[in-house]
């Protein structure tokens, strides 16, 4: 464990904010909110740790203006990852 996992999101809108969590074994691990200036993607990187294994769920959402919640999810599997995990997240 003690691997960067990045992830980049991509958004069919523009995005002010998003917000995400991961979970791991039915417990919020860490949960966070990232502003981004009006862009359709961004790049983030947490640190996997053992309360993440074997599987991370990474719940990624941004509000629209008119107030819809936009999500999307990925399960990431840390078992065998190589040092730095790669994954996309689209926010459609």
């Amino acid at each position: 464990m003690n691997k960067d996992i990045e992830l980049q999101i991509n958004s069919t809108e523009p995005m002010k904010y998003f917000s995400y969590q991961v979970v791991g074994r039915g417990d919020v691990i860490m949960a966070s909110t990232i502003q981004v200036s009006n862009s359709k993607t961004h790049k983030f990187r947490f640190l996997a740790t053992y309360a993440m294994a074997p599987t991370a769920h990474v719940v990624v959402f941004y509000m629209k203006d008119d107030g819809e919640v936009v999500a999307d999810t990925i399960d990431i599997e840390l078992e065998g990852s190589p040092e730095l995990c790669k994954f996309v997240c689209f926010l459609c």
